[in-house]
């Protein structure tokens, strides 16, 4: 599925066609937060879609994949900064000079164009993120955060003449 075909049944659910309250970059950010949630949530659950993999090379280490959650399973490895600030990954033991194969849950990438993929191909995941693209967007529809007492910030009034 296409970016745009998922901003669709997204648009439909606000009853925005026509793109007049919300603009595609504006829906394409709170798609990317849903996409965010949902690698979380299912990293969480263990789910073996989400792993990935990376190599550490002996003392030299490597550094930490950018779309990097948690490590899937336990590694006698300690994380440290480079020289140059970066966190890297390298062997518990300091004499240790082989290539450790290290597997971790990955974020799915962000989409950046209508005509991107999205990083879901499962139709379940894929109405997930519709649905979880329409929580990020409800605040907007509610006209600001709701304060304590149930009032948003620009007031309400209670119908009363």
């Amino acid at each position: 599925m296409k970016v745009n075909q998922l901003l669709i049944k997204v648009r439909q659910r606000l009853g925005d066609m026509q793109k007049i309250s919300f603009s595609d970059p504006e829906l394409m950010y709170c798609l990317n937060n849903a996409i965010d949630r949902l690698s979380i949530e299912l990293a969480a659950k263990a789910n073996p879609e989400m792993i990935k993999e990376f190599i550490i090379n002996g003392q030299t280490g490597t550094e930490r994949p950018i779309d990097f959650i948690a490590l899937r399973g336990q590694y006698p490895i300690e994380w440290r900064r480079n020289t140059a600030g970066n966190v890297i990954a390298v062997p518990l033991d300091p004499e240790y000079e082989g290539e450790m194969t290290v597997k971790y849950f990955a974020m799915r990438p962000h989409v950046t164009k209508m005509d991107d993929e999205i990083p879901f191909d499962q139709t379940a995941y894929q109405k997930m993120l519709v649905t979880y693209t329409l929580y990020d967007v409800k605040p907007s529809l509610e006209g600001g955060a709701n304060d304590r007492t149930g009032t948003n910030e620009q007031g309400s009034t209670t119908g009363q003449a």
